[in-house]
């Protein structure tokens, strides 16, 4: 007879077998750690269980039965600590996963602009690079024709406007090939089409919303532009004499005379970029012809004839960009006026009259 505690003679089975199932099937995902634990009750109870159903176990038993449960209950209850060498595989709380959640929009918040401005940055160099290159390019055909530069040949033709000879041909919305920029007098010196269209330039081809265009960039208006006679576009004569640059040598100041520019999508046509003017050639008003680009910083890439690059950041964006067109306010005059100095004719202009 076992010396084990005093309990009834007979165990009341249904309750003790619903108690032996209840344990069993919380802890089914610890069966290895118990298989480890080596205890000998544990190992004899299964045998015992085959021996006798829980609903026959007569008093002599009990006490073995109760001091079985009591060393399962032990050893689980070591599984379930640290010293054990097991970790809890325990889910994440709602107040967790959100926490988490949160940290990480945080990170996104602070990463994603910094990405978004250095992509920005490269894009911008890319440009600068391209103009640099153009300019470069430019020099070389002044330098292999006795300083005869390139400009622009432009006249209306088929209802539009477009160059029919010069640094490029065509008109940049509407080409729909780089046929017309490797017929122009610089290929031979660039010899590459992604010179010709900035990275940023997501702007398509007229009648083709599935192709992006092929140039993004166009000369300054008054370097070497010629018009075709009888096509309605001319160049007023007292302008053509002093302001419509023939020769490298010629320019007033280069290092502030730009080349090249990247140009607004709505406006770049021609290989050509100019303002207008009233009968006033000192005072005015001017008027937008084209609009400069935008995409760099709410600013613009320019190249210069002395060879070097710049960026300008517009005082007013955007712009209108409506068909030549008288500026917007004091800030958008500024902007044009800023434009104006910095071509041949604006030079002369300043000489002409004596202006700062």
């Amino acid at each position: 007879m076992n010396n084990g505690p005093t309990m009834k003679s007979k165990l009341d089975a249904t309750e003790f077998e619903a108690s032996w199932r209840n344990i069993v099937s919380r802890e089914a995902s610890w069966s290895a750690v118990t298989e480890s634990a080596q205890s000998p009750l544990w190992l004899q109870w299964p045998a015992r269980r085959s021996e006798k159903h829980p609903s026959s176990i007569e008093s002599g038993d009990s006490a073995d039965s109760v001091t079985a449960l009591q060393n399962l209950a032990a050893v689980q209850k070591a599984a379930r600590t640290p010293a054990f060498g097991l970790r809890s595989h325990r889910g994440f709380t709602l107040i967790e996963l959100l926490v988490v959640i949160a940290v990480i929009a945080l990170l996104a918040g602070l990463l994603l602009p910094a990405l978004s401005l250095a992509k920005q940055k490269a894009q911008s160099i890319a440009c600068m690079n391209n103009l640099k290159q153009l300019q470069m390019a430019w020099e070389m055909y002044a330098g292999d024709n006795n300083d005869r530069v390139v400009g622009n040949r432009v006249g209306f033709l088929s209802g539009f406007l477009q160059n029919v000879d010069g640094w490029v041909l065509g008109n940049a919305q509407r080409d729909r090939t780089d046929e017309n920029i490797q017929k122009g007098k610089l290929w031979k010196y660039t010899g590459a089409g992604r010179l010709y269209r900035c990275r940023s330039d997501r702007s398509k081809v007229e009648g083709r919303r599935d192709l992006l265009r092929f140039r993004s960039y166009s000369l300054e208006g008054f370097i070497d532009e010629v018009t075709v006679p009888g096509t309605g576009v001319r160049i007023r004569p007292e302008l053509d004499q002093g302001g419509n640059l023939r020769k490298d040598f010629d320019a007033y100041d280069p290092s502030n005379n730009f080349g090249f520019l990247d140009v607004s999508e709505q406006s770049i046509d021609w290989g050509g970029f100019i303002h207008f003017v009233a009968d006033d050639f000192r005072n005015g008003p001017f008027y937008w012809g084209h609009y400069p680009g935008e995409r760099h910083n709410r600013g613009a890439n320019l190249s210069f004839l002395d060879g070097h690059v710049d960026h300008h950041r517009w005082l007013l964006t955007p712009k209108p960009n409506l068909i030549v067109s008288l500026p917007v306010n004091e800030l958008d005059r500024t902007d044009l006026m800023w434009l104006v100095d910095r071509t041949h004719v604006g030079q002369y202009r300043k000489r002409l009259f004596g202006l700062p």
